[in-house]
Formats: C-alpha cells, sequence, structure tokens
C-alpha cells in the first residue's frame, strides 16, 4: 500500500518544517507545505493529496474556510485540523466544515501519524481531552486515540446514541469501517 499523501499548513515555518520532518520519517508522503488556508487549499486542488494537515487559525485564510472550499471543491480530500485552540466553539467549527478530524498540537508525532493513516482511511478522530469535552457537553461515549478504552488506536469512533444531537449525526463511525476500506484496497 502506497504511503498516505499529505499536504502541511501551518503559518508557523519553524513548527511546519519539524512537523514535516518528524512525519517523512513515518511512512507518510509529505507532498508540499503552505503557510495559510488560502495557499493550502489552491495548492492541495491541484496536488490532491490524501490528507490536508491543517492549522486552524492563520493570518489571511484559515483553516476553516479552506476546509470549507475543499468540501465544495475537493471532498475526496480529506482536512485535520492541528492546533493549539481547545475551545469548543473551534472544534465545532472545524467538524462543521467538514474536517474529519481535530487534534490538539502537544499530541505525539506518533499519534499525529496514525491518525492522518485513519482520516485517509474514512475514519474521524478527536484528541481525547477535546473528545472528553464532547462527552461532557453532548453526554454520550466518545472514545478516542489514546484513551485507554480503547484497544486498537487508532480506531477512535464515536458510538451510535439515542442521545445525539444531529449536529453530531456526520460523526457517527463504526470502528470497523476503514478496516473494511483497507481491505478492499489491498
Amino acid at each position: 500500500m502506497a504511503p498516505t499523501r499529505v499536504l502541511v499548513v501551518d503559518d508557523n515555518i519553524l513548527f511546519r518544517w519539524n512537523l514535516m520532518e518528524a512525519l517523512s520519517k513515518q511512512d507518510l508522503e509529505i507532498v508540499e507545505e503552505a503557510s495559510n488556508g488560502y495557499e493550502g487549499a489552491e495548492k492541495a486542488l491541484a496536488l490532491r493529496p490524501d490528507v490536508v494537515l491543517s492549522d486552524l487559525h492563520m493570518p489571511g485564510s484559515d483553516g476553516i474556510a479552506a476546509t470549507q472550499l475543499l468540501q465544495q471543491k475537493a471532498p475526496e480530500i480529506k482536512v485535520l485540523i492541528l492546533t493549539v485552540s481547545d475551545k469548543d466553539e473551534s472544534l465545532l467549527a472545524a467538524l462543521n466544515s467538514g474536517a474529519r478530524g481535530y487534534l490538539l498540537k502537544n499530541e505525539s508525532i506518533d499519534m499525529i501519524a496514525k491518525a492522518i493513516n485513519y482520516v485517509a482511511l474514512g475514519g474521524i478522530v478527536i484528541s481525547p481531552s477535546m473528545a472528553n469535552k464532547l462527552h461532557v457537553d453532548f453526554g454520550s461515549p466518545t472514545p478516542a486515540i489514546g484513551d485507554s478504552t480503547t484497544t486498537d488506536a487508532p480506531e477512535a469512533a464515536v458510538e451510535e446514541s439515542k442521545s445525539t444531537p444531529p449536529l453530531w449525526k456526520p460523526l457517527r463511525l463504526l470502528m470497523k469501517t476503514p478496516r473494511r476500506r483497507r481491505r478492499q484496497r489491498s
């Protein structure tokens, strides 16, 4: 199986370069980099990576605007947000714009790489601390990568719940879905 193709979007050049260096050692193909959402969306449309790993807040055009644009023009390109923002509003805005995941920048490189591959296969990932916030907000279980209750990380999923509000419906995903897709590709 070919490595997942990734475009990295972050306005902090030092962070971006270090991240690309670390991810390139994780069996991922870094196809390009960008410093803001508009540039990232433009490059993503031209290069068609599997996943765009994007910061949320950047000067000029942010990760939300870029995600919305990519959802309209190339919904097959998945967006994974990597940010310092642990605000509920930021998480919900990212997910509502079409992002397939939301990770905090304090996650390990290994976890970020696993999340990228998982998102490329159709999964949805959320940093454990953010998933816990959703659990408190919505009152439904939210196992996540790195959560001690999951046994096969990064297969994070949001379990079906009768009390799940409509906003959460796009995030329902059975844990075996990406495994099935992986088997079908082989």
